[in-house]
């Protein structure tokens, strides 16, 4: 098994690489990228592209055994200061996810959530999340469960944003799903609150009556950025009633 120290020297490689590519790149279009992204750790201001050219160009541990290369991604998410060093390892599992194999991910990849802290990283690991859903809808779903009680706001995040990420013929019943959103529709966190319309908005092309029924009974109780979100496919006619009985609800509140 690779050592601690051979993998800290990996990281290390990796976040020189990126500095360099940085250090020739133009500037980001934001003035503040690491504001935007909301985000502790620092940003280098790679672009999507960029970050996947490197990907495909390779790193000097691809030809280890699968056991130790993913030991080093596991280093590289959990020990990196570099926001570019960890998004490339979430496209490590998007992009290798069946030769990690299923077993490995469903006992290291939930421990990633706890180093999350942004919308960015939250939003590609939901997808990793959604495939392991499909395959152990049990076994996740409970975990959702958990999280979605969580103190930490990223986990009550991911338990709305996995549950409909992927729609297919895996996808859970209405009847599990809209107890998680409930549940959160007074959550006093931003980016919770913009999963509570996600979530919404796409249960409703799996579920459209049903969710048009829980909404009309709710549309009052909903934030302004989960109403703006679940509403966007809403048919005009029927926005424009639910956005009267928010205003009356408002008033009436005066």
């Amino acid at each position: 098994m690779i050592s601690q120290k051979k993998c800290r020297e990996y990281r290390v490689e990796l976040e020189e690489v990126l500095r360099e590519i940085a250090a020739v790149s133009e500037q980001p279009k934001f003035e503040s990228l690491q504001d935007y992204l909301g985000t502790g750790i620092p940003v280098l201001g790679l672009r999507s592209a960029q970050i996947n050219d490197c990907f495909r160009t390779g790193f000097p541990w691809d030809e280890l055994p699968m056991d130790d290369q993913w030991a080093v991604w596991q280093h590289i998410w959990f020990e990196s200061q570099v926001f570019e060093a960890m998004s490339l390892a979430l496209i490590f599992v998007r992009k290798r996810a069946r030769k990690i194999g299923q077993e490995r991910l469903y006992s290291d990849l939930p421990a990633w959530v706890d180093r999350v802290d942004n919308w960015a990283h939250s939003d590609e690991l939901s997808h990793a999340y959604a495939v392991l859903l499909e395959q152990e809808q049990k076994r996740i779903f409970s975990m959702l469960k958990k999280w979605n009680r969580d103190s930490d706001p990223w986990k009550r995040r991911q338990s709305l944003v996995v549950l409909i990420r992927r729609r297919n013929k895996h996808t859970l019943a209405f009847e599990e799903m809209i107890p998680l959103i409930e549940r959160l529709v007074s959550d006093d966190d931003y980016f919770v609150q913009k999963a509570v319309g996600w979530a919404l908005r796409d249960i409703a092309l799996v579920f459209p009556e049903p969710t048009e029924t829980w909404v009309e009974a709710h549309v009052a109780e909903l934030s302004s950025p989960a109403f703006a979100t679940a509403s966007e496919r809403t048919h005009p006619t029927l926005k424009e009633a639910w956005k009267e009985v928010r205003r009356m609800e408002r008033k009436r509140r005066k």
